[in-house]
């Protein structure tokens, strides 16, 4: 297999210019995450005198905010990122890369607008097109327009809040909410709708046409990207080398959640929400996140955190091996894959695992790193 690593300049109009056609970069690790931005790190030492002075346009090659690097493998694009940060340690150089849908975390709406009875895929996608549509925002992310989830939220009327013989009353039911003066971090509130409304998504990186032509493009999956794998598994002694250590951490149990949204004091917006049947001891989480201002919100996230609290031991990480029976590669993130374990507590065991991310190093060939979760911790 052979790999090849690229930089490229975005110009933030959704477009951008091939700087180095093949770095020498080391240590590379490729992370690709389900529904979050992917990673790429990599380092380059002894210092090149290629590399030093400026790239192509008259402009430092390694620019944060400016410089992409894609790692190719046989043709294909198998990670790719935004430089954000670099050091010098001695002779050597390091490189930390964001996956393009990171540029909009921490990062503000300018302006506001409200969604009434919106398509909830349609305001990620309207949240996206606001920061490509600012000056030096333009990504070139392509978004896949077609996937719905069949939900909509925000309705015309406001908060309503007035007294009771019984006490304070409130509820709001009113438009879904983008404004400067109250969203200051785009890519959690597009986190936040595929939390509480039941979406993923993915992003990737393709080679387009002739030329250097890339297409950087998100997926949406409702409810869904991936599917459960019965054509591959992974099997301690197998293609798992290690056995997967197990834990129950000490706030993986709780029977209940108490989610707290906007508002203070008996006008907060707040719902208990408890796990029917259940026959062990009272013990609540309790969350708090003011950008959830509406009942029917406060009780999504309520909903869709009860199902991961269930206590039961869980398999972070798995090193997997290359396989007839699950090859590097043919499963992607957001799939469900059996997993047949052993430890001297329990003996054999089997879990059906999602797969989250996965980061494998073009330097340990044959080998991949997946972070996982319980399926059945997964809301159906």
């Amino acid at each position: 297999m052979a790999w090849r690593y690229l930089a490229s300049r975005l110009h933030g109009d959704g477009t951008e210019t091939l700087l180095h056609p093949d770095l020498p970069l080391r240590d590379v690790a490729i992370t690709n995450v389900l529904s979050g931005p992917n990673a790429l790190t990599a380092t380059i030492t002894p210092a090149a005198l290629s590399l030093l002075g400026n790239a192509v346009d008259g402009l430092p090659l390694f620019e944060e905010w400016s410089t992409v690097l894609y790692a190719e493998e046989d043709n294909v694009l198998r990670g790719a990122g935004i430089l954000t940060n670099s050091g010098i340690s001695g002779p050597a150089l390091s490189l930390s890369c964001l996956g393009f849908i990171g540029a909009l975390k921490g990062q503000p709406y300018e302006g506001a607008r409200f969604f009434v009875e919106t398509e909830v895929l349609d305001i990620a996608r309207a949240i996206i097109d606001h920061w490509q549509g600012m000056p030096g925002g333009n990504l070139g992310l392509v978004l896949d327009r077609a996937t719905r989830t069949g939900k909509k939220i925000g309705t015309k009327l406001d908060q309503v809040e007035f007294d009771t013989q019984n006490g304070p009353v409130s509820f709001e039911a009113g438009p879904y909410k983008l404004a400067d003066y109250m969203t200051d971090d785009l890519a959690g509130a597009i986190d936040s709708l595929a939390t509480d409304y039941d979406f993923d998504y993915r992003e990737t990186h393709a080679w387009s046409g002739a030329g250097d032509n890339i297409t950087h493009r998100i997926d949406f999956g409702a409810p869904r990207i991936g599917t459960r794998r019965k054509d591959i598994r992974f099997v301690v002694g197998e293609n798992v080398w290690v056995p997967p250590s197990t834990e129950v951490p000490l706030d993986a149990y709780a029977s209940g959640v108490l989610v707290r949204g906007a508002g203070d004091g008996p006008t907060m917006k707040r719902k208990m929400i408890p796990r029917s049947g259940e026959r062990r001891l009272r013990r609540i989480t309790i969350v708090e996140d003011k950008n959830l201002k509406s009942d029917a919100a406060v009780a999504q996230r309520g909903n869709a955190l009860l199902p991961l609290l269930t206590g039961q031991s869980d398999i972070t990480e798995l090193t997997v091996a290359d396989h007839a029976h699950a090859p590097l590669g043919s499963w992607v993130e957001g799939d469900e894959v059996e997993a047949l374990t052993y430890d001297e507590w329990t003996g054999d065991g089997a879990m059906w695992l999602r797969i989250l991310s996965t980061t494998i190093k073009p330097e340990e060939a044959g080998v991949a790193t997946v972070a996982v979760m319980r399926a059945d911790k997964i809301p159906s």
